[in-house]
């Protein structure tokens, strides 16, 4: 876990247990400072995933394994590489 803080500039919020608490200090933020404010929702849709790691990764070296380094990290980044590197034989 301490590889993953390092690795990720450990930067977390804290929020009550209240449902969509994140989501209502985003709404207030955007009244209060409007174009400057500095939380915003993003939604990426399940089928745009891929590219986006298709695109971190060759456009910035981004992947699990520089994410989470870790073995758990290592793991995904390897079936990553392997689903989209592997083509069956025909």
């Amino acid at each position: 876990m301490v590889d993953r803080m390092i690795a990720q500039s450990g930067i977390y919020t804290l929020h009550s247990f209240e449902k969509d608490s994140l989501e209502k200090l985003a709404i207030e933020d955007a009244k209060i400072h409007k174009d400057a404010c500095f939380l915003h929702k993003i939604q990426i849709p399940a089928c745009a995933k891929e590219g986006i790691r298709s695109e971190l990764s060759v456009l910035a070296g981004i992947s699990e394994e520089t994410i989470f380094p870790d073995l758990e990290g290592f793991a995904r980044d390897f079936v990553n590489q392997y689903k989209t590197n592997y083509r069956p034989p025909v």
